[in-house]
């Protein structure tokens, strides 16, 4: 006996283990979607039945059946059917082989997409506590030029020193979170 033929899953369980035959396509696509979660859409659950049969078709192992003043083709078994011995393939999709694909490219963009975030806060942070520290020294400028002032220039002194070392807390922690992000995603 020749080697088993390779059959979808889901096409298997519908011509070999449920014996389905004579039928129209829309009667093997329902018959998928009720056996089948997989398909809820009934256009992708035509498309994919309808290439299974035609595939089926093209090896003579179903046979296209359109009668007279009818525009509905039926599909039957052939006896070369009959005497083929078939296996239940399971093969991931495309589409599925696909969303894994897409899946790991968007871990490996989003690693990167979060060192370049904060690499973007940090600089940004940055800039921002280089104008703080220039503030600080002119506040501590005018309170040498102007001691009269000093208890109004004092509280923006204050201020700016304050938010000075927010900042610098920010680029600290953003700092070891890049130091770290480096060393878990260097490539092997």
């Amino acid at each position: 006996m020749s080697k088993a033929v390779p059959l979808n899953n889901f096409v298997y369980n519908l011509l070999i283990e449920k014996n389905l035959n004579d039928f129209t396509i829309k009667e093997i696509r329902d018959a998928l979607m009720i056996s089948s979660s997989k398909f809820d859409d009934k256009h992708e659950a035509h498309r994919f039945i309808y290439r299974q049969v035609i595939y089926l078709v093209d090896k003579k192992l179903l046979i296209k059946q359109v009668t007279a003043g009818s525009k509905l083709a039926t599909y039957a078994k052939s006896a070369l059917f009959l005497a083929t011995k078939f296996v239940a393939k399971s093969r991931k999709s495309k589409k599925q082989s696909a969303e894994v694909t897409v899946v790991s490219n968007l871990r490996t963009v989003a690693k990167y997409d979060f060192q370049d975030e904060l690499s973007k806060e940090k600089h940004t942070h940055e800039a921002d506590l280089a104008v703080i520290l220039c503030e600080v020294e002119e506040y501590k400028d005018l309170i040498q030029r102007f001691p009269e002032q000093v208890d109004n220039l004092k509280e923006l002194y204050l201020d700016a020193r304050g938010r000075s070392a927010q900042l610098l807390g920010k680029i600290n922690a953003i700092t070891k979170v890049l130091s770290k992000a480096s060393m878990v995603y260097r490539p092997c």
